[in-house]
């Protein structure tokens, strides 16, 4: 008998796993990852997350599956298909704030740097419970999990519904605007009639060009090139630059002036047009970035941009 309750012993122990304490958030490494109601692929899918999702993940953990929150509510995941989000020096927060992004579009990422994948983005206005902090980011609670987002685009007050004004008072009738001339950080190399766009797109152009002269004052301008005409359509030059939402952009050079300037010259600046690309990645929803220099993130090779970057948003 003696025997036999050893194994009925070791039967149990092996049905009974130890829970493990789990807690934090962690990144989907998997294309599609179903999310399910309980520990096994036995139970209902929920949903699925794409790959860079971040989720919130709780206790317990139950064998190789971890429990997260899903839609406000519990759920499950494969543990295979997670990866540990590292938030180094994040400082947590004692209880929950909310707060109201103030970008006209704010990209919210999976980790806290412009080096994580960005995985969705938040309009001007819309509120957000923040969880935690990391420098300057700014952990907050998403629909589906949760995400991080630069600090400066959040402020405890609501903003106004109103725009910023923008270099033309008088919208076309597509609801265009014009940039202008030149503004802080930034010169138009082409005619004003070619600078037209959606106010999406100039808003973010005038960001960007704004933040990177602050940051590197030294540095040339943002030069702004065609964008489209006052009311869309064909564009001579170009078979896109219809819509208001593709823009031409000329590479930064490290002498400090302004030209022209292509990728193969010494006076290109790799490391200064980088920078413009990641506030453009940043500030906008990025669609394309096409430019030739391999090197560069955030970029694709496309014939004839050697000597410009060619941007196009969502």
């Amino acid at each position: 008998m003696r025997p036999r309750t050893n194994k009925l012993v070791t039967l149990v122990a092996a049905i009974f796993i130890p829970v493990m304490a789990w807690g934090g958030s962690s990144e989907v490494t998997a294309s599609r990852l179903n999310v399910r109601s309980g520990p096994s692929t036995g139970y209902r899918v929920l949903g699925s997350v794409a790959r860079g999702t971040v989720l919130e993940t709780l206790g317990p953990k139950s064998g190789s599956w971890i429990k997260v929150r899903y839609n406000n509510r519990d759920a499950w995941v494969h543990g295979n298909y997670m990866k540990t989000v590292a938030t180094n020096n994040t400082t947590t927060t004692s209880s929950t704030q909310t707060s109201y992004v103030t970008a006209g579009s704010l990209n919210v990422r999976s980790g806290p740097s412009t080096r994580y994948r960005r995985i969705g983005s938040l309009s001007r206005g819309t509120a957000v419970e923040v969880l935690s902090s990391s420098g300057s980011w700014r952990k907050v609670k998403l629909q589906s999990g949760t995400g991080w987002v630069h600090g400066k685009y959040l402020s405890s007050s609501k903003p106004s519904s109103t725009t910023p004004t923008s270099s033309s008072s008088t919208p076309s009738r597509k609801g265009y605007i014009q940039l202008s001339n030149s503004g802080p950080g930034y010169f138009g190399y082409y005619s004003a009639n070619r600078r037209w766009g959606t106010p999406t797109f100039i808003y973010g152009i005038q960001r960007v060009a704004r933040r990177f002269k602050t940051a590197n004052p030294s540095a040339p301008r943002l030069g702004v090139g065609d964008i489209s005409y006052m009311n869309g359509g064909k564009m001579s030059g170009h078979a896109s630059h219809q819509k208001g939402v593709d823009g031409d952009f000329r590479p930064l050079k490290n002498n400090g002036t302004e030209g022209r300037v292509t990728i193969f010259q010494s006076t290109y600046s790799r490391s200064l047009s980088q920078k413009m690309f990641d506030l453009f990645d940043q500030e906008l929803r990025i669609k394309y970035i096409f430019f030739n220099d391999k090197n560069t993130r955030h970029t694709t090779p496309w014939p004839n941009h050697d000597n410009h970057f060619h941007v196009r948003i969502y």
